[in-house]
């Protein structure tokens, strides 16, 4: 199976969330790893409402995407509109988990389902493309 690295920033209640992506993940039989290197799942878990923390995990981000290119990433936690298209941009195949934003509707392009089954459904796609990625070694 896969091997994951997570980053959480933000809030109290986005560490929680943190956390419940992190059980999630190793009872889906991923297994964590302490640093980014030999992840094949790049997990951040934002946080937008202090600009020190969204500042933090866009610089975190980018560094996660620089050390580890063919990782898949999966970003969870509070995310503006312009700042989700800011990463699709920026991330070509990221994959957006249960966000929503302080004032806005947590899903307006209707990309996102803030439930298990988008989590699994993420997982999976992330399989795939560990298998084929093995495949093409």
């Amino acid at each position: 199976m896969g091997r994951f690295y997570l980053k959480s920033f933000g809030c109290k209640v986005n560490q929680y969330d943190g956390q419940s992506l992190r059980e999630h993940l190793i009872r889906t039989g991923y297994e964590e790893i302490p640093e980014p290197e030999g992840a094949d799942l790049l997990a951040v878990n934002f946080c937008v409402v202090t600009g020190r923390a969204a500042s933090r995990g866009f610089r975190a981000l980018k560094q996660l995407a620089r050390r580890c290119p063919g990782a898949q990433i999966l970003v969870s936690g509070c995310l503006s509109p312009e700042d989700k298209d800011r990463l699709r941009s920026a991330f070509p195949g990221i994959k957006f988990q249960g966000m929503a934003a302080k004032g806005t509707d947590p899903d307006p392009d209707g990309d996102e389902d803030p439930t298990n089954d988008s989590v699994k459904q993420n997982i999976e796609e992330a399989r795939e493309r560990l298998r084929q990625l093995g495949e093409n070694r």
